[in-house]
């Protein structure tokens, strides 16, 4: 069984989608549960960089077989996706990065959204993930 984690309100969104399935488990973590199954719960932080740096560490134990994490890039929440990777490292997760519409978002989302995938891209080229889709 393989392990879908949603990160924000746009990969959880995604997450659940494959909650109709049964080879997937799946967990979404976000500031408000809505109506997620297997919920973590974060605190809301002000700023993307808060999210890295006032991360507490989940429980992720019920993490089975493989993992894949889906995080939308401009949102605030996905600075958390590092740390949350490094707790999933021995399991050399696969990541499924949400491009953001550029043309609709504002100038701190494209940035917040070219830093996400240039980090991940460069943790990739590493080979800690198994892909960046």
């Amino acid at each position: 069984m393989d392990t879908i984690i949603g990160l924000g309100s746009a990969g959880c969104n995604i997450a659940m989608k494959f909650s109709d399935y049964p080879q997937y488990k799946t967990i979404c973590i976000d500031t408000q549960d809505d109506s997620y199954e297997n919920f973590i719960r974060m605190d809301r932080q002000t700023s993307h960089e808060d999210y890295e740096r006032n991360y507490t560490r989940l429980d992720l134990s019920g993490v089975v077989g493989g993992a894949t994490l889906i995080v939308g890039g401009s949102g605030l929440i996905s600075g958390a996706s590092l740390r949350i990777l490094e707790q999933l490292k021995s399991l050399r997760p696969a990541i499924i990065y949400i491009k953001p519409d550029l043309d609709i978002i504002t100038e701190k989302a494209r940035m917040r959204a070219r830093i996400v995938l240039q980090v991940l891209q460069q943790y990739a080229r590493s080979a800690l993930f198994e892909s960046v889709t």
